[in-house]
């Protein structure tokens, strides 16, 4: 589907609408963009992470399938503000990642940790998609109404995308890392949406989608490699926030308000057997 300047009033103002107040019906990667997406990484997740998702692919799956969307967070009335995004997802992504390295400090059985791996990589996906910043130049309706043809354009070609592993990092500081990414992202963004504002639609950008999909999905490989590292050099006495510079985000204390995160629930216990009942004769 081309972008056409003609037709874009309308189908931004509608398209807007829906952008903002239908729920996750018209403005997230579908369910099954977001498991083809993390399937790209399995083969190059470390061996703990590959097993898990594995041996419970149901409950991996679950996890990107319920990952809560982030875009209510961002609109103040019924405006998108690209802003409020970038800070909610870092606080999110942050508390996400801290809530995998509880489950894994505390051994939970590995269908939580695998549903834990599901919501964090949809919650990443979603905040690195290439969408414009606030200096954009680009105004909400026109980010709203753009971003529903390329994403109808993105499901056709996903399939095609090829996901390129450089390796991996050992992450210092996550939250630099989310922000360095997104900000590729919104450069690449710029051009995408500006490709779709002249007209020319998707076959003009398919190398810098893909690069943008590259950069996430090697970001999220890397997370895992720092956190298996922490795992088995410290015997598993996980310690995500000084391993990943997590300092400034405490759990509900200290830190900077805007950036506080409310402490994760325990997981629920496992209940016990039930007794067999004995019939009485």
């Amino acid at each position: 589907m081309k972008f056409n300047a003609g037709n874009f009033t309308v189908f931004a103002i509608t398209g807007f609408a829906c952008f903002i107040f239908l729920g996750g019906i018209c403005y997230s990667w579908q369910e099954e963009t977001h498991i083809w997406l993390s399937k790209k990484m399995f083969s190059v997740l470390p061996p703990y992470f590959r097993d898990i998702t594995k041996r419970d692919e149901k409950n991996y799956r679950l996890g990107i399938q319920e990952g809560e969307e982030l875009f209510p967070d961002a609109a103040t009335g019924d405006e998108y503000q690209p802003g409020i995004f970038e800070q909610r997802g870092m606080e999110r992504t942050i508390s996400a990642v801290q809530q995998l390295g509880v489950l894994m400090k505390r051994k939970a059985p590995a269908p939580q940790i695998a549903y834990q791996m599901g919501l964090l990589e949809r919650l990443i996906e979603d905040y690195l998609e290439p969408l414009p910043g606030e200096d954009s130049g680009f105004s909400p309706v026109e980010i709203a109404g753009t971003r529903i043809y390329f994403e109808d354009d993105f499901e056709e070609h996903v399939k095609k995308l090829d996901f390129l592993f450089n390796g991996y990092d050992l992450l210092n500081y996550l939250p630099s890392a989310l922000a360095e990414t997104m900000d590729k992202n919104r450069r690449s963004a710029l051009i995408i949406y500006d490709a779709y504002h002249q007209g020319k639609g998707y076959e003009a950008v398919g190398d810098e989608v893909e690069a943008t999909v590259n950069r996430t999905l090697n970001l999220i490989v890397d997370l895992y490699y720092t956190t298996d590292r922490q795992r088995t050099s410290l015997g598993g006495k996980m310690n995500l926030t000084e391993s990943l510079g997590l300092e400034r985000f405490h759990l509900g204390k200290g830190g900077t308000k805007k950036m506080d995160i409310k402490k994760p629930e325990s997981p629920p216990p496992t209940p016990p057997p039930k007794k067999p009942e004995v019939e009485k004769k």
